[in-house]
């Protein structure tokens, strides 16, 4: 018979009570995990961290146990993909809790994670189910996903999705959204990718699962690879615009703007091509007009009206594509009256009056596990301000149709309040000034809180 012994996992929370259920393993193997996992826990207390954290989220009874039991089994049998597979999936954090997600990478739980992948190359369920464990430690968080990157983790992912995203269990194909996590607030993630050509395979997969050889519409594929592309465009425009993201975009939101996020990310997207940041930005701001942009953004306005992500970026598209009146715009394009026309055919003016004029009962739509304050970034009255006054900027017949919608008397009350955002207050002044129309009292501070906002 075999030596057995019982591996009892100590969780240092802080009332010093907790104990985690006990994890069997055989001989030298058993001695070797228990005394590594024991003194990497005990010496930087991440089971106190980690049990702090949780408990600040109301977890689910035993999720912390089993997170450091999972761990030590991972550590003590590496090359068993069983085990890998199984414990990734207890490995998983509230990615809404940066607090909690840097509480569990001081367990080692990163370098974990890719070593299952390193070791087990040729497993699709430990590619899959690790992947998305992964995201919840690193979506959003610099220092994570930086780490993760530098491990070769993403490496790993992209080579799993290239090799199975055509598979008839769509397993593989799903992981755009995890891979997206990879590319926030990490540019080194987003070279990376291009130099694998993960970018091109992303792109790809939205071109197999809509009218493509994996089917006309697969929502799910398609959402998690425009997922990927929100952020990763970035650095990747020549690669998007070759691969005809700007006519895919443009299709997706007429055919499918209604359904959540499709719309919304695939404008993230565009937010990189049509900018200054795009060496060709110019270029392919026409190709989006030509590919029918201008109305696939009405309709957007038009099917999601009560979708706060969906409006939002609909309205900064609309600035995208005319082009800021005022001369300091955040990257985007300069102003285009032709294209200001253009927009005006496509009832983009209506549409924009509708969503600021009509926004009540917006609701944020698959934000939950973002760990910001989704209502300051999404805040569209800030960025339909904009987009109207670019829409109203020397033109006689849209300020007309601005004004007698009571559109002026609209932001003077919003004014009024004032607003907590302040680039709200100079979005609506600057509005106001568009339409002619004498700003309210916090108007006359405009100078100095564009001065504060300069620091």
């Amino acid at each position: 018979m075999p030596q057995t012994c019982t591996l009892v996992l100590l969780i240092a929370s802080a009332s010093l009570q907790d104990c985690a259920s006990a994890h069997e393993c055989q001989g030298a193997e058993c001695e070797a995990a228990g005394t590594f996992f024991l003194q990497h826990a005990l010496d930087v207390g991440a089971a106190s961290l980690l049990q702090h954290a949780a408990e600040k989220k109301g977890p689910r009874d035993g999720l912390v146990s089993d997170f450091f039991a999972a761990l030590a089994d991972m550590r003590a049998r590496p090359y068993n993909a069983t085990v890998q597979s199984q414990g990734c999936s207890k490995l998983y954090v509230d990615s809404s809790s940066k607090e909690m997600q840097d509480a569990a990478a001081k367990t080692g739980v990163i370098d974990v994670i890719a070593a299952a992948q390193a070791n087990h190359p040729d497993s699709r369920e430990v590619q899959v189910v690790c992947t998305t464990a992964m995201i919840t430690h690193i979506l959003f968080n610099r220092d994570n996903g930086l780490y993760a990157g530098r491990l070769g983790a993403l490496n790993h992912t992209l080579a799993a999705f290239k090799r199975w995203m055509d598979d008839p269990i769509p397993t593989v194909s799903l992981l755009g959204g995890a891979i997206g996590g990879y590319f926030d607030y990490v540019d080194e993630n987003r070279l990376i990718a291009r130099e694998l050509g993960g970018i091109r395979d992303i792109i790809q997969n939205i071109w197999n699962n809509y009218h493509g050889k994996l089917g006309d519409w697969n929502v799910e594929p398609v959402k998690q690879s425009l997922y990927a592309l929100s952020s990763g465009t970035k650095f990747n425009e020549d690669i998007c615009v070759e691969m005809r993201c700007l006519e895919l975009y443009a299709g997706l939101m007429l055919e499918h703007g209604h359904e959540p996020k499709i719309a919304e990310e695939a404008m993230q997207s565009l937010r990189f091509l049509l900018s200054t940041r795009n060496p060709h930005g110019e270029e392919d701001r026409r190709k989006f007009i030509e590919a029918g942009g201008p109305a696939a953004v009405s309709h957007v306005m038009q099917v999601s009206s009560l979708d706060q992500g969906a409006v939002d970026l609909a309205c900064i598209t609309v600035s995208y594509m005319i082009g800021p009146h005022n001369m300091d715009g955040n990257g985007e394009l300069p102003f285009d009256q032709g294209i200001q026309s253009k927009l005006t055919e496509a009832g983009l003016v209506q549409t924009t009056l509708g969503a600021v004029m009509g926004g009540q009962g917006l609701q944020q739509i698959d934000h939950g596990g973002f760990n910001f304050d989704t209502d300051a970034m999404y805040n569209y009255k800030r960025d339909c301000f904009d987009a109207l006054g670019d829409l109203a900027y020397d033109h006689a017949s849209n300020k007309a149709v601005m004004l007698a919608a009571g559109l002026h008397t609209h932001v003077l009350e919003r004014l009024a309040e004032p607003p907590k955002d302040p680039l709200e207050i100079i979005a609506g002044c600057k509005l106001l000034s568009a339409l002619g129309v004498p700003g309210s009292q916090a108007c006359s501070t405009l100078g100095h809180v564009k001065k504060l906002l300069s620091r």
